[in-house]
């Protein structure tokens, strides 16, 4: 059983996919699920450092 965490996340992820990919099944494109799920993590770990007022180097 995957935490309601997890699952609100695969629900967001489905929700971008869709409205701005205009792909209605995530499930069926693992690899664009593995780079929203990447873009979502950098943009997490981008977020909790600017908001540490740390400075972000992503390359």
């Amino acid at each position: 059983m995957k935490s309601p965490i997890y699952e609100e996340r695969l629900e967001l992820l489905g929700l971008i996919a869709q409205e701005t990919l205009g792909i209605d099944e995530l499930n069926e494109h693992p690899d664009l699920l593995a780079a929203l799920e990447a873009a979502y993590d950098a943009g997490l770990w981008v977020g909790h450092s600017v908001g540490r007022g740390e400075e972000v180097c992503l390359g």
